[in-house]
């Protein structure tokens, strides 16, 4: 990793070239010996500093992070294949399932029980009442986009069908996820045809939409018989087969709403795009840009080499963790300028006053999907309110909420569920979207978290099954009006990785890449010229928000940039003087920095670690019943921060070749930051903070948030319900712990 090119013309590789005064640079650095964040203590002189160039000069330069120079190297490892024990005793095409009568050879069965999977709300998942059969047919008609079926066989039946042999399975069983918030929550109810809520039989097929593409289905499943309901919705445990099926059903209320749309634009003499672009967002859950080519190669190398994917090197995270990068992506607006939705606040709202990407598509005649694997820390549901309404068309959590409470879960190896592996369904899932679907513009949102959130190495699992289901849309025609964003809401946050520098950067850096239709690069060069040349310029979740707007409304694209805005599209060209600040990225999380190694034992690394600690307790303050009050145990490390934007307005040379920019007199630091790593007790909480410090009035104030970078797990269980807000801080006392168990 070369660090030395760090800012605007190789900002120095040390403090020292910053030719401040002896007494300053002792008072900063707490006399430690010259040395740059990469480790080299080769001095790196300044490149030219002509004045009157600076607006042709790119401020904000990046990091060189490649795998040839990789830091972090140490901490991935290819690990064993992932194998999937079981079997899958039905199949399903275009709403159809279907009995794989030759796995069942001679056996027969005796029985089978189907249960369709709703939500009932954002909390909690319900399965409709029953179909039993005990005779043929067993392939019938899923009016639902999660089905359950369990089966048995005559005779008794044997279980050794299902393929597992714990004596001889290899693989890691599932851990027990059912303490962790949310789950022990789920209930499975018991409804009725009456209940208002819910439609327990799906869509009564009719012949009021005028869309051919629903004509289709509707005459295709004319053929099968229905799917009626019986009143037990009890799991049966004691099942020969248990598997789940995920697929989308097509929805008449989407065909009837797009058709409307459509009326409507028309008598209002609206012209309608003559071609809307789908848009497909694939984020994996705390991949950087490095970590997306380590585990994931062939998912890399296909997207550049056989899509021509543009991947934004200079793509900067906004705030900490999933939810805060994603919201500004989503809506153009940090979390504190949305309306109140945390859970732990009195008379909050639910996620639905978002002003939300999809609701905009919606309206402009998309079908809408997301899917998010991990109910338990959904970006909506950790610490908000979730949803009141369903957000969109199609809509994964209550599939998923259903999976990790069921017995086939808790039976299966990690990562499975049966015989498939558990992204499958999600990849599949997005597949039979663009599939049912194919006539009509579509915006799906995936966020994956499972194989990387824990740790980056378990990415590895997906990287074949990804690029094969990319391959198999664009084999298929559906990438020829796609948008695909490849990404990561951050970097690993978690694991050894996250104590290096390199790894507070690749935090920072999270992988972002786009694949353009051909067509609209034909069509609109200079649009995709500005974002191609926008690829290693300082850009953030705010600038992919503003150009899938333009997406959605190309007529925006004629409307001149300003630069003065938070968020920029990327169809225009970024300017060159781009600043952290002026593209909302607070000091903490910038990367446009130049970093100097501090002593811990100087001045002011000690004030400033003395006012993290003093913020750490005061979130739990008012819970110290329930949480203990926490102390530093050590100083990991300190860094001297040392913002671009601020240095280089100093614009004078000192030399008449304009190679050696004058940063002595004229830079005045009187505000300087401290990057600090500190280990609290009890519990061993590891914390990073960034502090500034004014030199002039002596005061050290918090920049951002304080980031928690090690697990947590049940330190915090007697808050996470009532209070998740504060879990990061919090250490239960031991009889709040002991209450909780």
């Amino acid at each position: 990793m070369d660090l030395s090119h760090t800012a605007i013309g190789d900002q120095p590789g040390n403090v020292n070239d910053l030719k401040l005064k002896a007494a300053d640079l002792a008072s900063l650095r707490g006399g430690v010996s010259d040395q740059s964040v990469s480790g080299s203590s080769k001095p790196h002189g300044p490149r030219q500093m002509n004045p009157h160039r600076l607006n042709k000069v790119q401020i904000c330069n990046h990091p060189n992070l490649d795998l040839e120079h990789d830091a972090n190297k140490e901490a991935f490892y290819t690990m064993n294949a992932l194998v999937c024990l079981g079997t899958s005793l039905f199949s399903s095409k275009d709403g159809v399932l279907s009995l794989n009568r030759t796995l069942l050879g001679q056996n027969k069965l005796n029985k089978c029980t189907y249960r369709g999977i709703v939500r009932f709300d954002d909390n909690s998942a319900t399965y409709t009442q029953e179909l039993v059969r005990s005779e043929e047919p067993f392939e019938i008609v899923i009016k639902h986009d999660f089905f359950r079926i369990q089966c048995n066989l005559k005779n008794g039946g044997s279980r050794r069908l299902l393929g597992f042999n714990e004596k001889t399975a290899v693989g890691i069983k599932q851990e027990n996820h059912s303490s962790v918030n949310g789950f022990s929550n789920l209930r499975t109810l018991k409804t009725s045809k009456e209940d208002a809520d819910i439609d327990l039989i799906g869509i009564n097929l009719g012949d009021d939409v005028n869309t051919t593409e629903y004509d289709q289905y509707k005459d295709f499943f004319g053929n099968y018989p229905d799917f009626g309901l019986t009143d037990d919705s009890t799991e049966s445990e004691s099942a020969d087969f248990d598997q789940f099926i995920a697929q989308v059903y097509p929805s008449k209320e989407v065909f009837e709403r797009i058709d409307g749309i459509r009326k409507e634009m028309k008598e209002q003499g609206q012209s309608q795009p003559h071609d809307p672009m789908n848009v497909l967002v694939f984020c994996l859950d705390s991949l950087s840009h490095l970590s997306y080519q380590r585990k994931l190669p062939l998912t890399y190398k296909f997207i550049k080499n056989a899509l021509g994917a543009t991947i934004l090197h200079g793509y900067n995270i906004v705030g900490d963790a999933t939810t805060a990068n994603l919201l500004p992506l989503l809506t153009g607006k940090a979390h504190d300028e949305l309306p109140e939705t945390r859970s732990d606040v009195a008379d909050s709202n639910y996620v639905d006053t978002y002003p939300l990407l999809w609701y905009k598509y919606e309206r402009k005649g998309y079908a809408t999907l997301f899917a998010e694997d991990e109910p338990t820390i959904g970006s909506f549901n950790l610490r908000l309110n979730g949803f009141e309404h369903q957000p969109t068309d199609h809509y994964m959590r209550p599939f998923w909420q259903t999976i990790w409470a069921s017995s086939l879960n808790k039976d299966s190896m990690k990562y499975c569920l049966g015989n498939k592996p558990k992204h499958q369904y999600t990849l599949e899932y997005v597949q039979d979207f663009f599939h049912v679907y194919h006539q009509i513009p579509k915006f799906a949102f995936v966020m994956h978290a499972e194989l990387t959130h824990w740790d980056n190495n378990p990415g590895q699992f997906i990287d074949a099954d990804l690029t094969a289901f990319l391959a198999g849309l664009q084999r298929n025609g559906h990438l020829n009006n796609t948008v695909v964003i490849l990404m990561g809401d951050h970097g690993a946050r978690y694991s050894k990785v996250r104590w290096t520098v390199q790894g507070k950067l690749e935090e920072r850096l999270p992988m972002m890449s786009w694949v353009i239709p051909d067509w609209f690069a034909k069509k609109y060069p200079k649009l995709v010229q500005n974002f191609k040349q926008n690829s290693h310029k300082l850009t953030t979740p705010y600038d992919i928000h503003e150009t899938l707007l333009d997406v959605l409304d190309l007529t925006r694209t004629t409307k001149p940039l300003k630069h003065s805005d938070r968020g920029l599209s990327l169809f225009h060209s970024i300017p060159l003087n781009r600043t952290c600040k002026s593209a909302g990225i607070d000091m903490h999380w910038c990367t446009c920095l130049t970093q100097q190694i501090v002593h811990t034992s100087n001045e002011h690394v000690q004030k400033s670690v003395a006012e993290v600690m003093n913020h750490i307790n005061e979130k739990t303050a008012k819970f110290r019943d329930l949480c203990e009050e926490l102390k530093l145990k050590s100083i990991k490390s300190a860094m001297l921060v040392v913002p671009n934007e601020k240095v280089l307005r100093y614009q004078f040379s000192q030399d008449d070749d304009h190679r050696v920019a004058n940063f002595s007199s004229r830079a005045k630091l009187d505000i300087a930051y401290y990057q600090v790593t500190i280990v609290t007790e009890p519990g061993e909480g590891l914390y990073e903070a960034t502090v500034q410090a004014n030199f002039l009035s002596s005061a050290y104030t918090i920049n951002a948030q304080v980031s928690r970078v090690n697990k947590y797990g049940k330190q915090a269980e007697c808050v996470q319900e009532k209070h998740p807000s504060i879990r990061k801080f919090c250490y239960c006392k031991p009889k709040q712990a002991e209450e909780k168990a």
